[in-house]
């Protein structure tokens, strides 16, 4: 006899061949029209199990952008421009270093890069997204490379160049403007957006 355990149809009156199907591994019957109340109960368990995965990654992500959007200290876009002897110095890396300001002001080093006619936009976070407003010692760094304007060979203009250079990676300013202590750059950026002077280095 098959076991009725949960089911509303009782086996001893059924009426011809038995319908029921015994499992083996568990002792319990499975019969046409009946809901076995163990397997639905395990059944709802891991459907809420899956429900509440899905629920908890979806807090967490909420989490993380709530946590990280209102940290961020506000900034401006900056644009500017990189020339050496009145040329553009094209693949130049620029970078802005706070002077005062909030702790959140003082952990950020705005950045930019010279395109080939020696203009940059600052990133502080996102891409060419500015930079906060206050006071900051300008650095640029210039090395050798397919980015830099093609200065001819008799041009008076043209910085010296060790061939060793290309290989180096060297700055062809040579340091003059890359320590913070030592360069003599300034700028200030405003609350909206900013046009700065072009830096002329020579």
């Amino acid at each position: 006899m098959v076991g009725t355990t949960g089911c509303h149809a009782n086996a001893a009156q059924l009426r011809g061949p038995e319908i029921g199907v015994q499992l083996p591994q568990t002792g319990y019957g499975v019969f046409i029209g009946c809901e076995h109340r163990r397997f639905s109960r395990v059944g709802r368990r891991r459907r809420l199990g899956r429900r509440d995965c899905r629920s908890g990654m979806l807090c967490l992500g909420l989490v993380i952008l709530l946590g990280c959007g209102p940290d961020r200290i506000k900034v401006y876009p900056v644009n500017g421009k990189v020339l050496y002897k009145g040329k553009p110095a094209a693949g130049a890396r620029i970078i802005f270093h706070p002077q005062g300001g909030s702790d959140k002001m003082m952990q950020e080093r705005p950045v930019g890069f010279a395109g080939d006619d020696g203009v940059f936009q600052l990133t502080t976070f996102d891409s060419g997204d500015g930079a906060p407003a206050g006071e900051y010692i300008v650095t640029v760094k210039w090395t050798g490379g397919a980015r830099q304007p093609s200065y001819g060979a008799a041009d008076e203009n043209a910085p010296p160049e060790d061939p060793r250079d290309r290989v180096r990676r060297k700055d062809r300013l040579k340091g003059k403007y890359w320590d913070p202590r030592k360069s003599e750059l300034r700028a200030a950026i405003d609350e909206g957006p900013n046009d700065l002077s072009p830096f002329d280095l020579n």
